[in-house]
């Protein structure tokens, strides 16, 4: 099935630092359908397994097919340099990033009889093999209230509910080489800028920002205060660990120079009592797959191994990421720590949240530990309950 109408110019063989590169290959004798469902690894031929590691062998060395994208917007021409292996949904991200419209909101109009294909479906899955293809991007609007957020929000899953990332065989290996691929190439394109210098020994606590410890749509909105809008305890939390943590904010937030003003409006980088060491954005994230009751999924990760390879004294056993969404650990699920959303600031049960000067106690019980990926973090709290009561609020 074709979903894009090509042009006839060849793909380029080599990828450059502009490119959105994913590694999703698609492997021979491995049928695809667009039903959203995959089968088990286990009837996959042994053969097709292997083809599709040599075909993820020849991605990471360069060897991918990338293509160019000729995109109009607001009367404005944008081109786009996209990988065979890349998927609709990182189009959309690339789109978000060059001209500021959400996912939600794009309308991307050139597909064959105005069929939009899922997120998950590969650039070389639209076959455009031949050449580049022309797109018309278009922003939908919505009456006011019935706007969708455009932060990722937790989807209602249990507690204990596993989200698996691939249910195993070919979907498994190309998954892992998307995603691999993504990290790598976020690495090599972004670097990431101290804000304080890294501390020898220290562990590092990465930390979000919107409905983790601030209520950014009260704050945006100007309906309480920047006091209220913060999560309570949020300074003394942040003075309490930074003897043992090194401190990353990590935000949905698109664009550094936005995030840096959320915080300096917050009063979090002019502090005596802690620093923060570095922060990161949107762009540092990319979509991976979730694969859930037989249904696959996008969702924004933030992958915890970019830091890991820019700064390696970190790692899998000393890092913790404490986050309000669970879909954004699923690459590090063991570094994860999910938090309540700290929602409607100024009202009695925002004022009462206790959850900062609990998770105090809680990073401060695990520095005596030596690897992280020991423990599991879904049950803080009891842990908290076992400690002793002193300091608590």
């Amino acid at each position: 099935m074709s979903y894009i109408q090509p042009t006839v110019k060849a793909p380029s063989a080599e990828p450059d630092s502009g490119g959105f590169g994913p590694q999703r290959p698609k492997a021979q004798g491995h049928e695809e359908t667009w039903t959203g469902k995959v089968s088990s690894g286990s009837s996959c031929p042994a053969e097709t397994v292997l083809e599709t590691e040599a075909e993820v062998k020849r991605i990471e060395h360069g060897k991918e097919p990338w293509y160019e994208l000729a995109i109009s917007y607001a009367g404005k021409p944008i081109s786009l340099r996209l990988a065979a292996s890349d998927r609709v949904s990182d189009l959309k991200q690339a789109l978000y990033t060059l001209t500021g419209v959400p996912p939600k909101r794009q309308v991307i109009e050139g597909f064959v009889d105005g069929e939009l294909p899922p997120d998950w479906v590969r650039m070389d899955e639209l076959l455009l093999v031949d050449g580049t293809a022309l797109l018309t991007l278009k922003e939908a609007f919505w009456a006011q209230g019935e706007e969708p957020d455009t932060k990722e929000v937790e989807d209602p899953l249990k507690d204990d509910e596993i989200v698996e990332l691939s249910p195993g065989g070919v979907e498994e290996i190309v998954n892992r080489a998307h995603d691999e691929g993504k990290i790598q190439e976020i690495t090599k394109m972004h670097q990431i800028e101290l804000l304080s210098p890294l501390r020898r020994g220290k562990k590092l606590l990465v930390l979000d920002l919107d409905r983790t410890i601030v209520d950014i749509l009260a704050l945006r909105e100007g309906k309480s205060s920047i006091e209220e809008c913060m999560r309570p305890g949020i300074h003394e939390f942040l003075s309490a660990v930074y003897p043992d943590y090194d401190i990353c904010i990590w935000s949905q937030t698109k664009g550094g120079e936005v995030l840096d003003e959320k915080l300096d409006t917050l009063g979090l980088t002019q502090r005596d009592d802690y620093k923060i060491s570095f922060v990161l954005d949107r762009k540092f994230m990319f979509t991976a797959m979730r694969y859930r009751k037989g249904d696959w999924s996008t969702s924004l990760v933030k992958p915890l191994k970019v830091i890991w390879n820019h700064f390696p004294q970190f790692s899998a056993k000393n890092s913790i990421h404490i986050d309000d969404a669970r879909q954004v650990f699923s690459l590090n699920p063991r570094q994860g720590l999910r938090v309540p959303a700290f929602q409607e600031a100024g009202s009695e049960t925002a004022k009462q949240d206790n959850v900062l000067y609990r998770l105090a106690k809680y990073l401060i019980f695990l520095v005596d530990i030596d690897d992280f990926t020991t423990v599991d973090h879904a049950n803080w709290e009891l842990v908290v309950d076992e400690l002793p009561s002193n300091n608590e609020r």
